[in-house]
């Protein structure tokens, strides 16, 4: 990832994004790995990086999120953008209050919560933003982030879950 990245910037690129979950889980606080490898090649190379990633916020119990990072060109936290529209069985299994039985057949189902809102990512050119993966087949979200401001309209995602099949070329027409 890191030598695409470079040869990405080396072409010219203002912007990098990685896809959704292409590390796991960026770590704000991580000042010696990986996180901090991102923020160096943005803050050498003054160009904005767009990590997909877990983010896990601490606390009785921990709570995960299918987020994205902007790493700023001068290698800063830019904001952080959560996924408000989970995929049912995929990323949550929904009413599990009331599905308890089926929580055996599920374990392997991510436990994420959603996003609460759109966020605006600054950048030099303006506020971008961000879909995560099937968000961006919803038109109201993508339309809130254009009132909200977004310059340009992003979407990252990782369609290798699905294969050789036909899903990745769905998703793709659907967006």
């Amino acid at each position: 990832q890191m030598r695409l990245t470079r040869q990405a910037i080396g072409a010219g690129a203002e912007l990098v994004l990685w896809s959704e979950s292409s590390m796991s889980p960026y770590r704000l606080d991580d000042r010696t790995g990986m996180s901090e490898l991102v923020r160096r090649v943005a803050r050498e190379a003054r160009v904005p990086i767009l990590v997909g990633s877990d983010q896990v916020q601490p606390g009785q119990p921990d709570r995960w999120y299918n987020a994205a990072f902007l790493v700023r060109a001068d290698g800063t936290d830019g904001g952080i953008y959560r996924k408000m529209h989970l995929v049912p069985f995929g990323e949550f299994v929904p009413l599990k209050q009331l599905l308890f039985f089926v929580g055996p057949l599920v374990e392997q189902v991510g436990g994420f919560e959603p996003g609460e809102s759109m966020v605006m990512l600054p950048t030099s050119h303006g506020a971008i933003s961000t879909a995560i993966c099937y968000e961006i087949v919803y038109p109201a979200l993508v339309r809130d982030s254009v009132l909200k401001g977004s310059r340009l309209l992003t979407t990252i995602t990782n369609d290798a879950w699905y294969g050789y099949s036909s899903a990745p070329y769905q998703h793709f027409l659907q967006a």
